[in-house]
């Protein structure tokens, strides 16, 4: 025959097996895992914010050099008429789709960002061969994560892109100068 002993557990002895015990655990696991969710939600909406603020700056980018590429040819077909700042930049004038504006405005299909609303400067001092043209676009970025957004001062944030040419082509004209 065997003989069976009985032990009387202690108090407290069994207490993480107990159903008391395996809800408090629960419980706090429950609350350990909602902190963390959040934070980890808080840097993939970051990580997703950044991604799209880099895309949209690639975009801006490959427009720049699109506009500077145009310009070492083209270096005095600055601004459509509707597009020209002033009087003063008459000589900068070409019709649409043959001026640097519309080439940097038109560079990508995509609706990746609202090309319009892009502001475009383009420096130069002279349209002579062998000097720079300068072009630069900048677009005000939109951030749409919240918690991101309300880091920065009014939500938005300036993506600007540049690329430099040298001119290759003669100006047609005599003064090779663009603008006041």
């Amino acid at each position: 025959m065997k003989s069976s002993s009985y032990r009387r557990p202690r108090e407290n002895e069994n207490a993480e097996s107990s159903p008391a015990g395996v809800d408090q655990q629960s419980g706090q696991a429950l609350v350990e895992t909602a902190l963390v969710l959040v934070i980890v939600i808080i840097l993939l909406g970051g990580l997703v914010e950044f991604g799209w603020a880099y895309f949209r700056y690639l975009a801006l980018q490959g427009a720049a050099g699109e506009g500077a590429a145009y310009a070492m040819i083209f270096p005095r077909q600055w601004f459509s008429d509707a597009d020209k700042p002033s009087a003063l930049w008459d000589d900068c004038v070409s019709p649409d789709p043959d001026n640097i504006v519309y080439r940097v405005q038109h560079e990508s299909q995509a609706a990746i960002l609202d090309w319009s609303a892009t502001d475009v400067d383009i420096e130069s001092r002279f349209t002579t061969p062998g000097n720079p043209i300068t072009v630069t676009v900048s677009f005000e970025h939109q951030l749409l994560t919240p918690l991101v957004s309300d880091w920065v001062s009014d939500g938005t944030i300036t993506l600007r892109a540049s690329a430099v040419q040298n001119i290759l082509v003669p100006s047609s004209t005599a003064d090779n100068r663009c603008g006041p």
